[in-house]
C-alpha cells in the first residue's frame, strides 16, 4: 500500500510511503534519497521498483523529495544545501518513528544522495545500514596507472590524450570566468578530505553500521577498478560490515534495464539478508 505524506518542520516535504500489510514490526525503515536533481521516482523508476519489492518483504520504504526537489518546496531560511539535506533526512526518520514506531533505518542514495546518506549515517545512531552508489572517490596509484599508462606507451595516443586534457582545462576555465564576472553559479561535485571520510567510516563500522558500496563504470574518470574503494581506505577497519560491488557495464544512472535489474537484485538481496529477520523474501522482478 502506498500513501502520500507531507511532513517536515516547514511542512514542505512530500514523499510516498510504501507500507507493508501486517506492519513489518522490528524491521528498519528504508529511506530512498534523491539522486542529484531527480525526484523521488529515482533514475528510470529505480526507486519505485525497489520500494515496492522491499515493501512486499515487510519493509516500510519512504521515497521522498528533499527541499526544492520534485514536489517539495524550498523553505525560506539560511541553511545551506548540506545542512538542509541532512535535516530533511532527519525529519523523514522522525516521521516514521512517530507514525510507525520505527527506530532504526537503512539509507539508500546515488551520487549526491550517497553523500547525504554518509553524512547522516556518520552522526545519527538510528542508521544501521547504508547503501551508497557512486559515492566518495579518491585516486589511488592503481587508478592513475590504469587511467594514464596506455597513453604513455603510445605516441599517437599520448598526443590525443594531451589535447583532450587541454580541452578539459579550457572547458572548466570558461564557465569559471563567466561566473567570476557575474554570469551565474558553477556547480561542481567535490569530496571532503579523505582522512575525515576514513574516520567517519571507521566510526560507522564501530557502531555496527552495515555498508553496501556500489560503483558504476559510468564514473571511470574517478573510479576505474573493482577494489579501488578498499585501496582508498586501506587503513580503515570495516569489521566485516562492508560489501563492495563494481558494475563496470553500468552508466551512472543505470539506463540499461538488464543492468538496472542486476543493481536492484544486489540491493534487495543485501537489505533482506541483513535486515528482514523472519519476514518472507519477495524476489519477483529481481535476478
Amino acid at each position: 500500500m502506498e500513501k502520500v505524506l507531507v511532513f517536515g518542520e516547514h511542512r514542505n516535504l512530500v514523499g510516498i510511503l510504501s507500507e507493508p500489510e501486517g506492519g513489518g514490526g522490528g524491521m528498519p525503515g528504508v529511506l530512498l534519497l534523491n539522486a542529484g536533481l531527480l525526484h523521488r521516482v529515482g533514475p528510470y523508476r529505480l526507486y519505485v521498483e525497489l520500494a515496492r519489492g522491499l515493501e512486499a518483504s515487510g519493509f516500510h520504504v519512504l521515497r521522498f523529495d528533499g527541499s526544492g526537489l520534485g514536489d517539495s518546496a524550498m523553505p525560506h531560511d539560511s541553511r545551506d544545501y548540506d545542512e538542509r539535506s541532512r535535516d530533511d533526512i532527519t525529519d523523514a526518520m522522525d516521521l516514521l518513528t512517530e507514525k510507525k514506531g520505527i527506530e532504526t533505518f537503512v539509507l539508500v542514495g546515488l551520487c549526491s544522495g550517497a553523500d547525504n546518506a554518509h553524512a547522516v549515517a556518520s552522526v545519527d545512531e538510528r542508521v544501521t545500514g547504508v547503501v551508497m552508489l557512486d559515492g566518495f572517490t579518491y585516486p589511488t596509484l592503481r587508478f592513475y596507472l590504469k587511467d594514464y599508462a596506455p597513453y604513455m606507451i603510445n605516441p599517437v595516443r599520448l598526443a590525443w590524450f594531451l589535447a583532450k586534457c587541454l580541452g578539459r582545462a579550457v572547458a572548466r576555465l570558461i564557465p569559471a570566468l563567466r561566473a567570476s564576472k557575474g554570469g551565474g553559479d558553477v556547480y561542481e561535485r567535490t569530496f571532503p578530505p579523505k582522512a575525515r571520510v576514513a574516520g567517519e567510516l571507521a566510526e560507522m563500522a564501530g557502531r555496527g553500521v552495515r555498508m553496501l558500496t556500489i560503483y558504476s563504470g559510468g564514473i571511470a574518470g574517478y573510479y576505474n577498478y573493482a577494489d579501488q574503494f578498499t585501496d582508498m581506505f586501506k587503513g580503515t577497519d570495516f569489521k566485516g560490515l562492508l560489501q563492495l560491488e563494481y558494475i563496470e557495464e553500468a552508466n551512472h544512472t543505470y539506463t540499461a534495464l538488464s543492468v538496472r535489474r542486476h543493481l536492484m537484485g544486489i540491493i534487495f538481496t543485501w537489505v533482506t539478508d541483513h535486515f528482514a529477520g523472519d519476514a518472507p523474501v519477495y524476489l519477483e522482478g529481481t535476478p
